[in-house]
């Protein structure tokens, strides 16, 4: 479904000597972390990581989707990084967790975000989340753009059908 690249992120938070790697598609909507010891000790401890989200995608209702795991994660949204002053014209994600890692194993968290289907924001995905799709399409703009890839086509309409449907 996406094709992974790596790009910069900025890691504000993680043990001494842990390895973490950062992998997103092309435009930071999915991703995975990789944490590893790579020591002969056991590490514990939290791990923040953040990366910076294309301009449309700002001012959307933004809807996370990530792999389980049996430790607490929470999604970190417009963090400001202080040694990161363009931060403040970019919307930024990212995963603050907490791991415990005997040595030489790892971690992989993996995830993705897009638009909400409930495009008119009322509250409940219907017919009138169909239509601004509709009217909305071939544009490049807007909520009706719920996989967020710069255009409102078939996809997005089969994205509201399948809230609809509870799939």
């Amino acid at each position: 479904m996406f094709t992974f690249e790596v790009h910069p992120a900025v890691t504000t938070e993680q043990p001494v000597h842990l390895s973490v790697q950062l992998d997103t598609d092309s435009q930071g909507l999915a991703w995975c972390i990789t944490a590893m010891n790579t020591t002969p000790d056991p590490i514990e401890g939290d791990i923040q990581v953040e990366w910076r989200l294309p301009e449309l995608a700002r001012d959307r209702n933004l809807i996370f989707t990530t792999n389980p795991l049996p430790q607490p994660r929470a999604m970190v949204i417009d963090f400001q990084p202080s040694n990161r002053p363009e931060a403040f014209a970019h919307l930024w994600i990212g995963e603050r967790f907490s791991v415990t890692l005997p040595a030489g194993e790892w971690i992989q968290l993996t995830g993705f975000v897009q638009g909400s289907p409930d495009v008119d924001q009322d509250g409940n995905v219907a017919a009138s989340d169909i239509a601004e799709v509709l009217s909305a399409w071939g544009s490049d703009c807007c909520f009706a753009d719920i996989n967020c890839d710069g255009k409102v086509e078939s996809v997005d309409l089969v994205l509201v059908l399948g809230a609809m449907s509870g799939m």
